[in-house]
Protein backbone atom coordinates (compact mmCIF):
# COMPACT_ATOMS: atom_id res chain seq x y z
CA UNK A 1 0.00 0.00 0.00
CA UNK A 2 1.67 3.21 -0.98
CA UNK A 3 0.72 5.86 1.90
CA UNK A 4 1.37 8.64 -0.71
CA UNK A 5 -0.61 10.93 -2.65
CA UNK A 6 0.12 11.54 -6.58
CA UNK A 7 0.87 15.25 -6.25
CA UNK A 8 1.05 15.70 -10.00
CA UNK A 9 -2.25 15.30 -10.50
CA UNK A 10 -3.47 18.07 -8.79
CA UNK A 11 -1.27 20.38 -11.24
CA UNK A 12 -3.35 23.01 -12.62
CA UNK A 13 -6.13 22.73 -10.02
CA UNK A 14 -6.48 25.98 -7.75
CA UNK A 15 -9.48 25.47 -5.55
CA UNK A 16 -7.82 22.66 -2.60
CA UNK A 17 -11.59 20.67 -2.21
CA UNK A 18 -10.64 20.08 -5.88
CA UNK A 19 -7.08 19.00 -5.04
CA UNK A 20 -8.39 16.90 -2.08
CA UNK A 21 -10.78 15.21 -4.42
CA UNK A 22 -8.76 14.22 -6.88
CA UNK A 23 -6.12 13.54 -4.47
CA UNK A 24 -8.32 11.02 -2.62
CA UNK A 25 -10.21 9.53 -5.44
CA UNK A 26 -6.87 8.62 -7.47
CA UNK A 27 -5.35 6.98 -4.08
CA UNK A 28 -8.41 4.94 -3.21
CA UNK A 29 -8.48 3.59 -6.71
CA UNK A 30 -4.71 2.58 -6.33
CA UNK A 31 -4.81 1.28 -2.72
CA UNK A 32 -8.47 0.01 -1.70
CA UNK A 33 -9.58 -3.46 -1.16
CA UNK A 34 -12.87 -4.20 -0.51
CA UNK A 35 -13.66 -4.15 3.04
CA UNK A 36 -16.47 -6.71 2.81
CA UNK A 37 -15.00 -9.25 0.63
CA UNK A 38 -11.57 -8.74 0.07
CA UNK A 39 -11.31 -8.27 -3.25
CA UNK A 40 -7.58 -6.43 -3.94
CA UNK A 41 -9.68 -3.95 -5.81
CA UNK A 42 -12.25 -1.44 -6.40
CA UNK A 43 -13.42 -0.12 -9.79
CA UNK A 44 -14.97 3.75 -10.50
CA UNK A 45 -18.77 3.90 -11.04
CA UNK A 46 -19.68 5.64 -13.86
CA UNK A 47 -19.86 9.47 -13.42
CA UNK A 48 -22.25 11.20 -11.59
CA UNK A 49 -23.40 8.28 -10.10
CA UNK A 50 -26.24 9.18 -6.92
CA UNK A 51 -24.13 7.95 -3.83
CA UNK A 52 -21.39 5.80 -4.95
CA UNK A 53 -18.16 6.05 -6.47
CA UNK A 54 -16.55 2.83 -6.25
CA UNK A 55 -17.86 -0.49 -6.58
CA UNK A 56 -16.44 -4.47 -6.00
CA UNK A 57 -16.37 -6.42 -8.79
CA UNK A 58 -16.72 -9.27 -6.91
CA UNK A 59 -19.27 -8.96 -4.59
CA UNK A 60 -21.08 -5.70 -6.17
CA UNK A 61 -20.41 -4.00 -2.75
CA UNK A 62 -21.15 -0.16 -3.19
CA UNK A 63 -18.86 2.57 -2.05
CA UNK A 64 -18.95 6.20 -1.35
CA UNK A 65 -16.33 8.04 -0.82
CA UNK A 66 -16.71 11.37 1.53
CA UNK A 67 -13.10 14.04 1.96
CA UNK A 68 -12.99 16.39 4.81
CA UNK A 69 -10.24 18.89 5.84
CA UNK A 70 -10.08 18.10 9.51
CA UNK A 71 -9.22 21.90 11.31
CA UNK A 72 -8.51 20.62 14.75
CA UNK A 73 -8.00 17.41 16.21
CA UNK A 74 -11.84 17.17 17.26
CA UNK A 75 -14.04 14.46 15.61
CA UNK A 76 -16.29 16.12 12.97
CA UNK A 77 -19.83 14.75 13.22
CA UNK A 78 -21.22 16.71 10.28
CA UNK A 79 -20.33 15.28 6.01
CA UNK A 80 -21.81 17.57 3.27
CA UNK A 81 -23.52 16.07 0.64
CA UNK A 82 -25.15 16.81 -2.66
CA UNK A 83 -28.94 16.45 -2.82
CA UNK A 84 -30.42 15.23 0.54
CA UNK A 85 -33.36 13.52 -0.85
CA UNK A 86 -31.03 11.69 -3.25
CA UNK A 87 -29.04 10.53 -0.16
CA UNK A 88 -31.96 9.54 2.16
CA UNK A 89 -33.43 7.45 -0.69
CA UNK A 90 -30.14 5.60 -1.74
CA UNK A 91 -29.22 5.03 2.11
CA UNK A 92 -32.74 3.56 3.24
CA UNK A 93 -32.34 1.64 0.00
CA UNK A 94 -32.19 -2.48 -0.01
CA UNK A 95 -29.14 -1.04 -2.64
CA UNK A 96 -27.37 1.65 -0.83
CA UNK A 97 -23.93 2.31 -0.37
CA UNK A 98 -20.89 2.29 2.67
CA UNK A 99 -19.04 4.67 3.19
CA UNK A 100 -15.00 5.93 3.03
CA UNK A 101 -14.71 8.51 5.17
CA UNK A 102 -11.71 10.51 4.62
CA UNK A 103 -10.53 13.44 7.32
Amino acid sequence: MDLRFNTALIQGYKSPAQQARILTEDWLARNMYCPICGAVSLHKAETNAPVKDYVCDHCKAQYELKSKRATTDKYRTKLNDGVYSTMIDRITSLDNPSFFLQM
